[in-house]
């Protein structure tokens, strides 16, 4: 097991003092480096800065910062939310380190895609079948891994396979730079 113990910090985030979301810090005893590559090839939707080793993603309307001597959650709800939510980050990342003879490794630099980018490839019909008033906010949040691209069901039409096609490698994290 890669990470055995930890210290959790829940803090309210310093630019909202009296926040009602929180921000969870678990400081690792054990230096965590070496699994980053790991996570980034497991995680298509992770943002990984080899050289200064950190990763980021968006889980679940979380977002996750992991460095070789913390782990940082933010948007969690009080100190028991942050404790499951820091566990079962743990555990995926233990089960991924568990199995990295079975992953390649990947040390590559993935770039988010921008939210016009994403924008120009959406059908732009307005139709708030997604539960967003516009396609400009669908893309914005699309953008930051607030909103499953499934609910654009415009998409589904042929008429715009091929966008579609490219948006899913756009979020998967296929087209690097």
């Amino acid at each position: 097991m890669l990470i055995e113990a930890y210290e959790i910090k829940v803090t309210s985030p310093p630019c909202e003092p009296g926040s009602e979301r929180w921000s969870a810090f678990a400081i690792l005893e054990a230096d965590i480096g070496e699994v980053l590559p790991y996570l980034n090839a497991v995680w298509p939707d992770a943002i990984y800065d080899h050289t200064g080793q950190v990763l980021t993603r968006r889980a679940r309307g979380h977002a996750v910062a992991i460095r070789p001597h913390e782990l940082a959650v933010s948007n969690v709800l009080d100190r028991n939310d942050a404790e499951r939510l820091v566990d079962e980050l743990i555990a995926e990342v233990n089960d991924i380190w568990a199995r990295r003879d079975e992953v390649v490794p990947r040390t590559n630099k993935r770039q988010r895609p921008t939210a016009m980018e994403l924008y120009r490839l959406l059908p732009r019909t307005n139709c708030k079948a997604c539960g967003q008033p516009t396609c400009w906010t669908f893309a914005l949040l699309l953008a930051t891994g607030d909103a499953d691209l499934g609910t654009c069901t415009p998409l589904g039409k042929s008429e715009y396979a091929r966008q579609q096609e490219r948006l899913h490698q756009l979020l998967a994290g296929t087209s690097s730079p």
